[in-house]
This record gives C-alpha cells, sequence and structure tokens, in this order.
C-alpha cells in the first residue's frame, strides 16, 4: 500500500512546482549524481544518462531489490545487505547509490527499490520528514488516522497478525504484540511499511480510490487531482 501512496506524494510535490517527472535524481540526493551501470562483461561503466523521477516512478531506473532477481547486480545487492543495515533513510538511498545500476536509465522495467528512494526525494524536495508529509498533505486529509509506520499502542487492540504458509504449514509471521509495526520504523521507506490494512479495512479502498478519481470518497477533498491524472498517463 505504501508504493501508490508516496508515488501520490510526488506527483503532489510535481503540482506545487517543487518537482518535474524530468529532474534528475541528482538534484534531491546527490549521491546518485554519478551512478554506474554493470555491463554483461562484467565491468561498471558510467550510465548512458541521468536517473530522473520520471525513470524511478515507472521502475526503469535500472535499480533492482536484491531479493527478486538473480542477476550478479541482485547478487551484489543481496551481500551489501543495505536493507538489513541501514538505520535511516539517507543511509539506504546513499547506500544504494553506490551499487551498479542493472541496465541504463529508461533501458528496462524492473521492479526494485525505485519507490523507497522516492521516499527520500519527497523528504528533501518538501523539507519534511517523510511521515511528516504523508500525514500532513494524504492520511490528515483523507480521515486515514489509523495509517502510520507503526501501530500506536492504543491502537494495538485492533492490529491483527500476519501468517503466511511455511513448510506446508499456517504460522504467524507478524505478531501483532512485538510485530515489526508495533514499534516505530528503524527507518521509513517510501515502498513499505505504512500498515493500513490491518487496524482498518477501510483505509487502502479510501486511498486507492481517491489516487483513482483524484476525489475522496464522501468527501469533496482532492488532495492531487492533476498529478493523479498524470500518474496514470505519464508513461503513454
Amino acid at each position: 500500500m505504501t508504493k501508490p501512496v508516496t508515488s501520490t506524494a510526488v506527483m503532489m510535490l510535481v503540482e506545487e512546482g517543487k518537482v518535474a517527472p524530468n529532474d534528475p535524481l541528482s538534484k534531491f540526493v546527490p549521491e546518485f549524481a554519478s551512478v554506474e551501470v554493470l555491463n554483461d562483461a562484467g565491468e561498471r561503466v558510467p550510465s548512458d544518462g541521468p536517473t530522473t523521477i520520471q525513470h524511478l516512478l515507472t521502475h526503469t531506473s535500472g535499480l533492482t531489490y536484491g531479493f527478486f532477481g538473480n542477476t550478479p547486480v541482485d547478487q551484489l545487492y543481496r551481500e551489501a545487505g543495505t536493507f538489513a543495515n541501514a538505520t535511516s533513510l539517507e543511509q539506504f538511498a546513499s547506500e544504494i547509490a553506490a551499487l551498479p545500476l542493472l541496465a541504463h536509465p529508461g533501458e528496462v522495467w524492473n521492479y526494485s527499490v525505485s519507490t523507497d528512494i522516492l521516499g527520500r526525494m519527497v523528504k528533501v524536495a518538501s523539507e519534511q520528514s517523510f511521515d511528516a508529509f504523508l500525514r500532513e498533505h494524504i492520511f490528515g486529509p483523507l480521515g486515514m488516522e489509523d495509517t502510520a509506520f507503526h501501530v500506536a499502542a492504543e491502537k494495538l487492540h485492533r492490529f491483527s497478525g500476519n501468517y503466511a504458509t511455511v513448510d506446508g504449514e499456517l504460522r504467524l509471521t507478524d505478531s501483532p504484540v512485538d510485530g515489526q509495526y508495533t514499534r516505530p520504523a528503524q527507518w521509513l521507506s517510501g515502498g513499505e511499511g505504512s500498515p493500513p490494512p490491518r487496524p482498518t479495512t477501510s483505509a487502502s479502498p479510501r486511498c486507492c480510490s481517491t489516487e483513482a478519481s483524484s476525489t475522496a470518497p464522501g468527501s469533496s477533498r482532492r488532495p492531487a487531482s492533476t498529478p493523479c491524472e498524470r500518474i496514470t498517463s505519464i508513461n503513454r
């Protein structure tokens, strides 16, 4: 659920004139000014051009995740252990920038940390913490009072556990008592971490409906009308 919210935040900043889709990411995160690509010969070479905000929005940035693919770059991501070791959004973005791309920006589509990095861009461009921006400009106006990067102690009695099938058995993988969402996140990601479906079943449909129609259900509030239209047409 976090990814569409982050993308909406980006396009709200576009509407405000603080960001343009063709802006280079390095304008906001300087570490991406000289990214390299790992070519077929295993050599790191300069990228053909800058990574832009549009590349991140459309997952054509050349970044990857590390735990989905099996490319040499995915292997480097796993070895770096950035997800596990990062203690801040700034550190995460900086360490990702130091890793090579698996393709030149705009060359291929690949599901990746692009939206996670956009969270860092939102923080810089808005001059607010990432969670504060989402709360003020999206969650607050839409009445999504239960949506945050962790569940407040007074709301834990409504928080359910997360189960998954492991080795053929249904097991609790995220506890509602002491799981990862019961305490503040170590760092705030633009790609994951806001758990609205658990404390309330109405939050996700409300947000998605707003992103699709540009108006909150039962409300005349329009947090990002023009940006929502741009998101659906940006790569046509």
